[in-house]
């Protein structure tokens, strides 16, 4: 089968590494699509001088990494694409890891194979200190929310994905802005795609960023527990899952009952009510937070035994 493979590039005001980025992509043998954000810089004067090289869009105003993400993805796969490689215009990767995922799309049965930085030799220069703390988070959540301890590095922008990908975006979840990298990686594990991760160098350099710490993380948190009921209700539908669907509800339920007894406890500290305790309040939700907590790590080691299953990745050292 001849796949079909199309590089799309995000553009946004990066006037000083667009050149090179561009200069190592049309070496290779794949249609190029360039997508320009509405930039403020020069950034789309540079990109028509590639204009018998490259394909350009242009955003009419600013719409956001993630609205313009999508916006490529569809007009590629409209032109015929069957797998989409994502690469940044900021020059923070590089092109023998664009080759890599190029190739295991191409020899490989594969709908997403994604990148992680954290692995020795994988970063070069210095990592902004919040960028590295929300990956650790993003990482977290990832694999509470979809059951693995395989995938890392979840807000890493190079990777490539299949069109089954691509349809998963038609949700009104889909983050405009931030976490979108997220999205595809949390979206791709739950519904038990085939999943490789290979280990990419990201290079830190004079790039600048526009992300905003606090939405980025209400958007993890938001997508995080979009796609864990998500994967409850897929669950239920197989049977193979199904033991791990109870411990999910139980943790549900104990959390819920949690959640519960802090509100009345919350309460009892500024009122008086005579048919209950604060101490018994206190101690009943303790032994339901830890009952929580038991179940959701039940419920992820049963998980897990599955859903690493689909899932391939180099080892880090």
């Amino acid at each position: 089968m001849v796949k079909n493979i199309s590089i799309c590039v995000l553009a946004y005001n990066v006037e000083k590494q667009i050149t090179d980025v561009l200069n190592d992509l049309v070496t290779l043998e794949y249609p190029i699509y360039v997508i320009d954000d509405s930039s403020t810089d020069e950034t789309y004067e540079i990109l028509k001088k590639y204009k018998t090289k490259i394909n350009i869009l242009k955003n009419s105003k600013n719409l956001g990494a993630g609205s313009s993400f999508k916006i490529i993805s569809k007009h590629c796969i409209d032109k015929g694409a069957d797998f989409i490689v994502k690469v940044d215009g900021d020059g923070q990767f590089q092109l023998k890891d664009v080759i890599e995922i190029t190739k295991l799309l191409e020899e490989e049965d594969y709908d997403l194979v994604k990148s992680n930085r954290f692995w020795n030799g994988g970063i070069k220069g210095d990592i902004p200190k919040v960028r590295y703390m929300g990956n650790l988070i993003a990482t977290l959540f990832l694999q509470l929310s979809g059951g693995t301890n395989l995938l890392h590095d979840p807000l890493n922008g190079l990777y490539g994905i299949s069109s089954k990908i691509v349809t998963l975006m038609d949700v009104k979840q889909y983050p405009k802005r931030y976490g979108y990298p997220f999205f595809i990686t949390c979206g791709a594990l739950v519904n038990n795609l085939k999943i490789y991760q290979i280990n990419n160098v990201v290079v830190y350099g004079n790039q600048s960023s526009n992300i905003k710490v606090l939405r980025l993380f209400i958007t993890l948190l938001r997508l995080s527990f979009y796609f864990y009921l998500q994967k409850l209700n897929i669950k239920k539908k197989n049977a193979k899952w199904h033991r791990s669907l109870i411990l999910d509800l139980v943790f549900l339920l104990n959390l819920l009952i949690c959640l519960s007894l802090l509100i009345l406890f919350t309460v009892s500290l500024n009122y008086s009510f005579s048919f209950v305790k604060i101490n018994t309040l206190f101690f009943s939700f303790l032994m339901f937070l830890f009952a929580s907590a038991l179940f959701l790590t039940l419920a992820y080691v049963e998980e897990k035994s599955i859903r690493n299953e689909s899932i391939n990745y180099e080892e880090s050292f």
